[in-house]
């Protein structure tokens, strides 16, 4: 039995509704979902916690908990309603690379989209020279840390590139061979000079590649131009 509860908890979000639209109930709660695009075969379970304000929704696949977690946006007899998984753990995160014209937006818009929120966050300012960085700090909240990427692209303005994101507490990941405990600098993975590919050495069952192909491998993409950068967080 106590494995079906687990099961079941995995399954189930919190939705915190306004205290002025007091009071709700289930078929109150339950159109909110629906009109935000909540499939009603999704559902398996719905019920107050405290206060007519904190309502549990138990989905029937992990799937469907992750796609209501992702809806822009619920409200619930004319005001907004948030959701959350009822074991929300609070994340740092350091996001380096963000060039200073760039809207911070254009990183916490992608990992709100994806379940995580920013509850705080503030610019990197250097001590020796007071000039601010492009070095964002970010205190968030998530169910699952497999949502916060390592890397992640920006665009704005008709301008593209990418910053790396370091959580503290997670193991660093190699810009080099992708694999998780070790940095660039440290990393042995051997590397093949014909396919220009790093997991191997060089054989002569590798292609051999183009001209054009070699020289545009010779110009780094942004992300494998990357230093691994310091993983201090300051405090938030």
């Amino acid at each position: 039995m106590e494995a079906i509860c687990k099961e079941r908890m995995e399954r189930t979000i919190k939705l915190e509704v306004s205290t002025e639209g007091r009071p709700y109930g289930r078929k109150d709660v339950l159109d909110g979902l629906l009109d935000a695009g909540c499939p009603r075969d999704a559902i398996e379970a719905l019920g107050v916690r405290e206060r007519n304000v904190e309502w549990e929704i138990t989905l029937k696949t992990t799937s469907d908990r992750d796609q209501l977690l992702r809806l822009p946006s619920i409200v619930v007899k004319g005001y907004p309603a948030s959701v959350s998984g009822i074991r929300k753990a609070a994340r740092r995160l350091r996001v380096f690379y963000l060039p200073f014209y760039v809207p911070i937006t254009a990183i916490t818009d992608q990992l709100e989209r994806d379940g995580v929120k920013v509850k705080k966050l503030f610019q990197d300012k250097d001590r020796e020279t007071g000039l601010l960085s492009n070095v964002w700090n970010l205190l968030v909240e998530t169910d699952n840390v497999e949502m916060i990427p390592d890397r992640m692209r920006w665009s704005f303005a008709g301008v593209v590139g990418s910053v790396l994101v370091n959580m503290a507490g997670r193991p660093p990941k190699c810009l080099r061979c992708q694999e998780r405990g070790h940095r660039k600098f440290e990393c042995t993975a051997p590397y093949c000079h014909r396919c220009r590919k790093v997991g191997h050495a060089e054989s002569d069952a590798c292609p051999t590649q183009t001209y054009a192909a070699r020289v545009r491998r010779a110009e780094p993409a942004d992300e494998d131009a990357m230093d691994d950068p310091c993983d201090e967080t300051a405090e938030l």
